[in-house]
């Protein structure tokens, strides 16, 4: 069996998108709004720019702002509300996707709290102290040696290089 905990092996990726499945609520929800429910290419046109809109960093109002912009559309609150929506379970079925991954290849973490470790965050290797780990996204929380503060940078299993 590969121990995918140690990366002794290329692990499988890690899940990166939400799945249209979990997020059909709030899709239908659009479609309605946009009177495209049963029009397939507008709908696909609308997830694709979802998904290019990488939509866990904005915020619902700008998301809406850009489907505007995007669809040459009049927005309202309605849409703001429904955007939230979809950012909401977005983010929630891109955790339920990370777990599943985590489950399916029992990821274990190779570093134990308090251990200094070398970590690749922004393409540069940086340095910190391992404050907590996440198991069940196989992520350690890592912050600035010497720090005493709570919490720090979730930083993937595979993101970290060695001890440093």
């Amino acid at each position: 069996m590969t121990d995918y905990g140690k990366f002794t092996a290329t692990p499988p990726p890690r899940p990166i998108e939400w799945e249209v499945d979990d997020i059909q609520e709030s899709l239908n929800e659009l479609f309605v709004y946009c009177n495209c429910i049963n029009d397939e290419k507008s709908k696909e046109r609308i997830i694709s720019f979802l998904r290019n809109a990488y939509i866990r960093k904005k915020d619902a109002y700008r998301l809406a702002k850009s489907f505007d912009d995007h669809f040459n559309s009049e927005g309202d609150l309605d849409l703001v509300n429904i955007m939230e929506n979809i950012i909401d379970q977005a983010i929630d079925s891109l955790h339920k996707s990370v777990a599943r991954w985590v489950k399916k290849y029992k990821f274990v973490p190779e570093f134990n709290v308090g251990e200094v470790v070398l970590y690749n965050k922004f393409l540069s290797k940086m340095k910190g102290e391992i404050y907590s780990i996440c198991e069940d996204s196989a992520e350690y929380v890592i912050r600035d040696v010497g720090s005493d503060k709570k919490g720090g940078y979730l930083i993937p299993y595979e993101n970290v290089i060695s001890k440093a």
